[in-house]
């Protein structure tokens, strides 16, 4: 018997326009993440995207995309490109990762993951936050208050999708030596809505396990 993929639902914010909540999953690390993607069978479609070559210059905003998908990352003072990774150009700025603009020919954009890093001049860890928007009007929020390299989320929900995504340093945190950084983002989309319903289905197995 296939044992089930450990990770955990996370809390998301309702707009008023809103009818109800949708239902996230997030994960810790890589390897959940994927094997939630396998649970739900061969429908789901995972891409990766590098990051890498932009130039190691400070510009407006930089635009990517592999596969897919496609996106948008800006930041208020600008954005710094590197061999694989991208960061804000001024510390404690935030990262904003835009998704509309993608053909979404899977299905629409429903997971996504990546390496973040919230550090200080030092490179050592900060508190951090994640904030993604989604089609509906909702919003989902996490915080991390110990070292994390990895998050990532699902929605399972077929008629909702990730539009944006924010990167942002924590509240009463040093600003002024923090550095938000991404090195690797991971795309998923559901061709077949039906393949959403088994993460639901994982997670009350989860839940199970774990009373």
């Amino acid at each position: 018997m296939k044992s089930c993929v450990l990770f955990a639902t996370v809390g998301v914010v309702s707009s008023a326009a809103s009818a109800g909540l949708t239902s996230a999953i997030a994960f810790s690390n890589l390897k959940d993440w994927e094997a939630a993607a396998e649970l739900a069978g061969p429908s789901m479609v995972t891409v990766f995207d590098s990051l890498s070559g932009f130039a190691p210059e400070v510009t407006k905003s930089l635009s990517g995309g592999s596969g897919w998908t496609s996106w948008t990352v800006s930041a208020e003072g600008g954005v710094r490109g590197g061999k694989s990774f991208i960061s804000s150009a001024v510390a404690g700025q935030s990262l904003f990762f835009d998704f509309t603009g993608s053909t979404f020919a899977k299905g629409g954009l429903h997971g996504i993951g990546g390496n973040f890093g919230f550090r200080d001049e030092s490179g050592n860890f900060q508190p951090g936050s994640i904030l993604l928007t989604l089609s509906s009007g909702e919003s989902i929020y996490q915080t991390f208050n110990s070292k994390t390299d990895f998050a990532g989320f699902w929605l399972t929900d077929p008629a909702v999708t990730i539009s944006g995504m924010r990167l942002q340093p924590m509240s009463g945190s040093n600003l002024a030596a923090y550095s938000v950084s991404v090195d690797n983002l991971y795309f998923g989309g559901v061709p077949a809505p039906g393949a959403l319903a088994l993460l639901g289905v994982a997670g009350v197995c989860t839940a199970k396990r774990r009373r």
